[in-house]
């Protein structure tokens, strides 16, 4: 069930959701009123950090994107398959990327390449280190919200779709979109 449906479900009921974790060898799967309700990007990989929780601060090598610029970093696996995918997906909707202000990284080695939106001066050992990510040559995707945290983080490449179902149900993307100049 898409994420959008799940609060639909919540909303639609009187009493308290039901919500329980499941956990799945290398998933989980969200469970509200006894349905399953995550979409398959949480269900392949990837880990929705605790936005409430003081220990996960602002992102220090891509400070210069905070409060201006969503972030999602794609670190390139060995034969750049997955992280070409994933360029593939986004890039068919550059609208869509710049309507929710994202800049897309590529972190190869120690090289970064702006994939979209504008960067300067990145340092890809640097990123790698502080998002935590894995060794070079393994795919991952990090998505930062515009406060510069952590809001996803990905082992498999995710669709467009997806992507930006997450970042609308953010709060502040919601406030933006009410916006009249968004």
């Amino acid at each position: 069930m898409p994420l959008m449906e799940m609060k639909k479900i919540v909303a639609d009921k009187n009493a308290v959701p039901d919500v329980s974790m499941e956990p799945v060898p290398s998933r989980t799967v969200l469970h509200v009123n006894g349905r399953i309700c995550m979409s398959k990007t949480l269900l392949y990989g990837a880990t929705k950090i605790d936005e409430t929780n003081s220990a996960y601060a602002a992102v220090e090598s891509l400070a210069q994107f905070q409060w201006k610029n969503r972030v999602l970093v794609v670190f390139a696996d060995r034969d750049n398959s997955r992280a070409a995918r994933q360029e593939n997906h986004l890039l068919a909707d550059r609208s869509a990327l710049d309507e929710r202000d994202l800049v897309v990284l590529k972190v190869s080695g120690a090289g970064v390449r702006s994939l979209f939106g504008a960067a300067d001066s990145l340092d890809g050992e640097a990123i790698r280190r502080d998002l935590e990510a894995p060794e070079v040559g393994e795919f991952a995707a990090f998505l930062l919200g515009k406060d510069g945290t952590v809001k996803l983080k990905a082992s498999e490449p995710i669709t467009d779709g997806e992507l930006f179902a997450i970042i609308d149900s953010m709060p502040m993307r919601a406030a933006e979109s009410l916006k009249p100049d968004k």
